[in-house]
């Protein structure tokens, strides 16, 4: 146990000490679970992961949901492996010049910083977000009490590697759910409400804290 707790820290020591671009998981030759690496890694830092796995890996929607920005299957072709992470590049820096993730913002006695990955409720309680709850969050924030279909919050979540089904959106959204209510200290009313054969919509008034955000760094 106390290995595996020296190879974790030494991994994030490297991770905040050379700050990359994406970070690559090669899941093709494990048995282990690629599911809960991932979901560690969204925990500390919001560096995109691709992930590399078998073909036939059943679990390739479950990493998109817990976090991972692509995946590609082994053997790689090293061209196409390039373009890839140059793709997922591109698309980091075109989201995060705007100053969403920069602001803090409230809503229903809960703070959520996205430079975090964390929502806070008035009683101090507070709870980490991974990346595609931070994602889905930043975009019902900026769209308050707009019915939001399920193609565009697969679009926002995804591009154009969305999901063939609704199941993923459903996953995240369920979770974010659960977390929002989590830290809710006074009405508990649905954050998220489901919007028949339309979509869903975030019911309730949001603020922005400007300058209440802080810089990340290793935790």
């Amino acid at each position: 146990m106390g290995n595996e707790a020296d190879r974790e820290r030494r991994f994030f020591e490297l991770i905040w000490q050379s700050r990359p671009d994406v970070i690559v998981l090669d899941l093709s030759r494990t048995d282990g679970n690629g599911i809960v690496t991932i979901q560690r890694i969204r925990e500390k830092c919001d560096i995109p992961i691709l992930i590399v796995c078998a073909e036939a890996d059943p679990r390739q929607s479950d990493y998109r949901i817990s976090g991972a920005a692509e995946c590609l299957h082994a053997p790689v072709d090293m061209l196409y492996f390039n373009r890839a992470i140059q793709h997922i590049i591109r698309l980091t820096r075109r989201v995060e010049p705007h100053g969403a993730r920069q602001t803090a913002f409230a809503f229903n006695g809960i703070t959520f910083r996205p430079d975090q990955n964390s929502v806070m409720g008035a009683n101090g309680s507070s709870i980490k977000l991974t990346t595609s709850e931070n994602d889905l969050l930043c975009y019902f924030v900026s769209r308050a009490w707009k019915a939001c279909t399920r193609a565009q919050i697969a679009e926002s979540l995804y591009g154009r590697h969305r999901p063939n089904s609704d199941r993923a959106i459903d996953v995240v959204i369920n979770r974010l759910r659960k977390k929002l209510a989590t830290v809710q200290s006074h009405s508990k009313h649905e954050l998220v409400k489901t919007e028949f054969r339309r979509g869903y919509m975030f019911v309730a008034d949001v603020s922005t804290l400007p300058g209440e955000s802080s810089g990340r760094g290793p935790s």
